[in-house]
This record gives structure tokens, sequence and C-alpha cells, in this order.
């Protein structure tokens, strides 16, 4: 079992790309662009800064002006949501490559070769 196998069923993805899978392509594109997709994708970044980023890094400075090194633990905890987020971006990419890789052979734009 890969990495990505075991961090994937643990994220909830709020695009939920999978329910775009039965669109053709053009209706995928607008149903990204125009509806909510793309503002979920936003808000979910956003989220992410508000409740982790933001809260829990420590922006005092000392008397020379510099800021200390996050925690270790802080560290431990970004590299945990990174790696989430990493396996969740590549699930949503495969979900839009799927999706082009189709509207090109639509087209008559790949090579059998």
């Amino acid at each position: 079992m890969t990495l990505v196998q075991t961090v994937l069923p643990t994220i909830e993805d709020s695009l939920n790309l999978e329910q775009y899978s039965y669109l053709s392509y053009s209706d995928f594109i607008v149903a990204l662009s125009h509806g909510f997709a793309f503002k979920n994708l936003i808000l979910g970044s956003y989220q992410l800064c508000v409740d982790f980023v933001y809260p829990k890094l420590n922006l005092t400075y000392d008397a020379a002006g510099y800021v200390a090194c996050p925690s270790d633990a802080y560290v431990a905890k970004a590299i945990s949501i990174a790696k989430r987020h990493i396996a969740l971006g590549g699930e949503r990419i495969a979900a839009l490559l799927t999706h082009l890789a189709a509207q090109l052979r639509t087209l008559g734009l790949t090579s059998t070769a």
C-alpha cells in the first residue's frame, strides 16, 4: 500500500470532483469555473490558513527583530497536513486530466503509436 492510498481515505474533498464525472468536457469546465467548485477550492485554502497556519504560528519577535522558528510540533503538524493536501491535489488533478484526455481523444488529437 502506498502513502497516498493510506492518506486518501482520511480526506474529505469539499469539491467532490466525482460528482462531475458524467459531464461532457465543456459542461465539466463550466461546472468548475462558474459553479461553486473554484470558490470552494479557494475557501478551503483560506480555511486551512485560518484554522492552522495563522493561530498556530508564533509571530512574536525578539529584541533583534527576529521571529523564532516554528516549533517541532508545528512543523510535524504542517508536514501531516501537507501530505494530505498533496494526495488530495493528486486526486483532483487526476479527475481534471481524465476529462482532458477524453476531450483530446474526441478531437482526434491523440496518437495511438
